[in-house]
């Protein structure tokens, strides 16, 4: 996730707009109702993470979805003023996902820091815990730190009371806020869980086009395969919204670069293999490539790998001929 807090609060709502777009093409028609309630919950949506897939009663949670609802309004609200957080996770292939606090804190200079605080099912029991049910006055179990710096007591190793981190945790910070709640699906499985609630301070939070259609295995497979199609495919054979080209035509003699777009600009463990005529160039592994004086008339492609959102791709690029 990106490392930013809701001082971006213009740009997280039109991110949100284009993706719910998109996402209402891919899952038949993905949409948050407004709530009626005193508490207005806006979508806090950070950008890096798929986002769920709705069903016909609730949110389907993939490895690493997420999404939050902003609480406490523009200024945010105090962890004191939490009285109730739960949430129903009706069915899970897995471990189910985590009930997250999305916050900032001040450093010892005095500047607004992200973090998150997270509750887990499985590590309010030494065992693995439950996967489905409701998971109420989850504000009253164990908490762990993510994205908050130091080496101290309420480090993601050690789970601590909510109450804890009011008061600086062990960690170094002051004037701790809390802008945004969210629920996460985890990283280190391929877990996917239906979420039909979620509850702050009584109120529900609205999740989606909510019915009396049972769901079923048929909506997770349906669900699954657009999430593929509009997220990444995990045989390495692509990812949806990224493309790779050759920043210029490539002529002989000469330099040519390449142009990472979509969501291939934000992978991580970035390697490179240039291609002749559709052969891989041995040494050829660079983010630039030394064209040939002999290669005129021959085609030149690239080949991009890497990591995003915790699966590998790899993306290639249409061949051009050489110059």
């Amino acid at each position: 996730m990106k490392n930013t807090h809701l001082t971006g609060r213009a740009r997280n709502r039109s991110r949100w707009a284009a993706v719910a777009a998109a996402l209402a093409l891919a899952s038949s028609g993905f949409a948050l109702q407004a709530a009626n309630a005193a508490q207005s919950f806006i979508v806090y949506d950070e950008g890096d993470s798929p986002n769920p897939l709705n069903a016909t009663n609730g949110l389907i949670f993939y490895k690493a979805a997420d999404l939050g609802w902003e609480v406490g309004g523009e200024d945010g609200t105090t962890l004191s003023s939490i009285t109730e957080l739960s949430y129903t996770v009706a069915s899970s292939t897995g471990y189910a996902p985590s009930f997250q606090l999305v916050s900032r804190y001040s450093d010892a200079s005095n500047t607004d820091k992200y973090a998150r605080l997270a509750w887990e099912p499985y590590q309010q029991d030494p065992a693995q815990g439950p996967n489905t049910g409701t998971f109420a006055n989850v504000q009253e179990g164990d908490w762990w730190t993510s994205k908050i710096p130091g080496n101290g007591p309420g480090t993601q190793s050690d789970p601590q009371p909510l109450s804890f981190f009011g008061v600086g945790g062990g960690a170094g910070w002051t004037s701790l806020k809390i802008d945004a709640i969210a629920i996460h699906q985890g990283t280190t499985t391929e877990s996917t869980s239906l979420v039909t609630n979620v509850s702050y301070n009584g109120e529900s939070v609205p999740l989606g086009d909510s019915d009396n259609t049972p769901f079923d295995q048929a909506d997770i497979d349906s669900a699954v395969a657009a999430y593929a199609g509009t997220h990444h495919r995990v045989d390495n054979s692509g990812i949806g919204t990224s493309r790779v080209s050759l920043a210029a035509t490539p002529t002989h003699g000469k330099t040519v670069g390449l142009k990472r777009e979509g969501t291939l600009g934000k992978a991580a463990n970035i390697k490179y293999q240039w291609y002749l005529s559709g052969s891989p160039v041995s040494g050829a592994t660079a983010a630039t490539y030394n064209v040939p004086s002999n290669a005129k008339g021959k085609s030149l492609s690239v080949r991009v790998t890497g990591r995003y959102n915790y699966v590998a791709f790899g993306v290639q690029s249409a061949a051009v001929t050489i110059k």
